[in-house]
């Protein structure tokens, strides 16, 4: 097994993972994840598991927002050839409109624990934590690109 081979293809599953979930390509984001993913946030108590359920909760959660997620200094271990577990500090913008059909822009940042399994000779997500460090939520106005 090529360590270095092994986590940079973890860190390129990521990578997909934050460009299909900003981009909002919900069957380009399930090919990252196993059927039987698990999610976890526990400052938002929301826990789902499987993929087909979380697709429909972040398509559901950003169907009208504008989302930027960044993933930076992994901390990947290799547990054997079939198995990892990540470490990821993550940062996310995400834009949308209030109660009050006020725009707001949330600043999150935090730590990613994840899990990965090799199936059919890719790595696939199978669970994932989200811990928060810190939200900034200012009430600003935003101007969207049309």
């Amino acid at each position: 097994m090529n360590k270095l081979k092994e986590i940079e293809e973890i860190k390129q599953l990521k990578s997909r993972y934050f460009r299909c979930l900003d981009a909002k390509d919900w069957p380009g984001l399930a090919a990252c994840l196993t059927e039987d993913v698990t999610f976890d946030y526990p400052p938002g108590k929301i826990h789902v598991s499987g993929s087909e359920q979380l697709i429909a909760n972040f398509s559901n959660r950003h169907a009208t927002t504008v989302t930027a997620h960044t993933g930076s200094m992994p901390d990947i271990e290799l547990k054997d050839a079939g198995h990892a577990e990540g470490n990821w500090f993550m940062t996310d913008y995400i834009i949308g409109m209030n109660e009050e059909k006020q725009q707001t822009i949330t600043q999150g940042f935090g730590r990613y624990f994840e899990t990965y399994i090799r199936e059919n000779g890719k790595w696939l997500i199978k669970s994932i934590l989200l811990e928060r460090s810190l939200i900034v939520n200012p009430q600003v106005k935003i101007v969207l690109p049309k």
